[in-house]
């Protein structure tokens, strides 16, 4: 089987990795049944190393990812990140103002990987969350940020509170949102 570093799994999102040049580099190997003709295509045009593996060995590898899918499996090298401290010194060497999202106690990699998408989405290059009782990025949250968490920089702090303060002195400004009963809409 293949190392568990990071597992992009499924089609579409395989595609999608192959599409953007900075983010096919981190591609070690894609595993696929050869009935995967558009990403045999796509890997033989671009130089990108895969195996054809049979389909029991897809589906092993399925059930030990505990995958949707079983068609495509994309092993990838981690992504470097800045650590805060360079984001600190990237963000006082602007004038442009960012949007930055930071979590607190968010276990569920799915919502993690829900939130990415719609960072992504919304233009945000930065996500900063706690090292403790948070999700780490894993195979699930890239696949369910469809490997978008490839795309922007995910920094892990030892202590939000420190970093939110060190990022007010920069002049940033604070909004929380938390789920609650009488929670209101967005919009």
């Amino acid at each position: 089987m293949i190392e568990k570093k990071l597992v992009l799994n499924g089609r579409k999102s395989v595609l999608e990795l192959l599409s953007n040049e900075s983010l096919r580099e981190l591609i070690q190997n894609i595993y696929l049944s050869s009935s995967q003709q558009q990403i045999i295509s796509e890997c033989q045009r671009l130089s990108v190393p895969y195996s054809i593996k049979p389909k029991n060995w897809l589906k092993n590898l399925q059930k030990e990812m505990n995958s949707k899918y079983s068609d495509v499996f994309a092993s990838l090298k981690s992504k470097e990140q800045l650590t805060f401290s360079e984001i600190l010194e990237e963000l006082s060497r602007t004038d442009s103002p960012e949007c930055i999202v930071m979590l607190d106690k968010l276990q569920d990699p799915y919502n993690f990987g829900a939130i990415i998408r719609t960072c992504v989405a919304c233009g945000i290059k930065y996500i900063i969350y706690s090292s403790t009782n948070n999700v780490r990025l894993n195979s699930s949250v890239l696949k369910t940020s469809q490997g978008y968490a490839l795309k922007l920089n995910l920094v892990m702090v030892p202590n939000l509170a420190n970093a939110l303060e060190k990022l007010k002195k920069l002049g940033f400004w604070s909004y929380g949102a938390s789920l609650s009963a009488d929670s209101k809409t967005y919009y």
